[in-house]
């Protein structure tokens, strides 16, 4: 083997090595994406599963449980009690009072995205007691809401419909 032929045989295995790096990295970065995309179902999941089994929050019943993201990077799950004077029927028919309100929603648990990854801020997704109708901030909804997640050129969703399936997409 001559130079010549071991200078272009290891140019060659250098380019092989930088593009086996690269795609290994966007490999990476497309998992992180994926594990957040299950855990924000996941807690969506449970605020649902809250709503349908009307779990009590220091001995009362709330109207409902959501989910909202209050920046790109973190979301918080929490809860809802009934309007003043009105039954939580009453309250959940009232768009306005179906979602997050900051200063008078229970926080039962407030998370971040890592890896740089962000989503939607403002979304916001809201199951009703006992029934778990799905509503976001316009109120209850029959299409679906998807709410995006993206790190990078990498871009992910989770999907809510209207009667509170919560689907992973790409």
């Amino acid at each position: 083997m001559t130079l010549v032929e071991l200078v272009i045989t290891m140019s060659i295995m250098g380019i092989l090595a930088v593009i086996a790096v690269v795609s290994m990295s966007e490999t990476r970065t497309a998992s992180k994406v994926e594990a957040a995309q299950k855990e924000v179902a996941s807690e969506i999941t449970l605020a649902k599963a809250y709503a349908l089994q009307g779990k009590t929050q220091s001995g009362t019943t709330p109207c409902g449980y959501g989910v909202y993201f209050t920046a790109t990077d973190k979301y918080r799950i929490y809860y809802n009690y009934q309007k003043s004077g009105k039954t939580c029927d009453e309250t959940n028919t009232d768009s306005d009072y179906c979602h997050y309100r900051n200063g008078s929603s229970g926080k039962l648990d407030e998370k971040a995205l890592s890896n740089g990854i962000t989503a939607t801020s403002g979304t916001d997704i809201y199951f009703t007691v006992p029934n778990a109708r799905a509503h976001n901030a316009g109120g209850e909804f029959s299409g679906s809401v998807d709410i995006g997640l993206t790190v990078g050129s990498i871009n992910k969703n989770v999907s809510v419909s209207g009667s509170g399936l919560v689907t992973i997409g790409e």
